[in-house]
């Protein structure tokens, strides 16, 4: 009797990466869209910083199998003044 070939592997498919490239080139345009309210606080001028490196630490001992952080992003906002933790 001739040996039945493997299985397929199971392909799965990658909807996350897609979104989180738009996110990295037009966030901003992003959330002016989807938050308005949210985006129209934010101080632009100031810039922002991309946060996903810290925050795949935080969460890497949580994960299970292959995961991906979200996309986490440092803005500042125009109604606020930076905080520290514990002040």
């Amino acid at each position: 009797m001739p040996k039945q070939p493997p299985p397929p592997a199971v392909r799965r498919d990658d909807f996350d990466t897609p979104w989180k490239d738009v996110l990295d080139r037009w966030h901003r345009q992003f959330l002016e869209f989807f938050f308005p309210v949210a985006a129209a606080d934010i101080d632009w001028s100031r810039g922002y910083e991309f946060l996903d490196k810290e925050l795949q630490k935080v969460t890497r001992r949580a994960v299970v199998g292959r995961r991906h952080a979200d996309k986490l992003i440092k803005v500042w906002q125009c109604s606020a003044v930076e905080r520290r933790p514990g002040s």
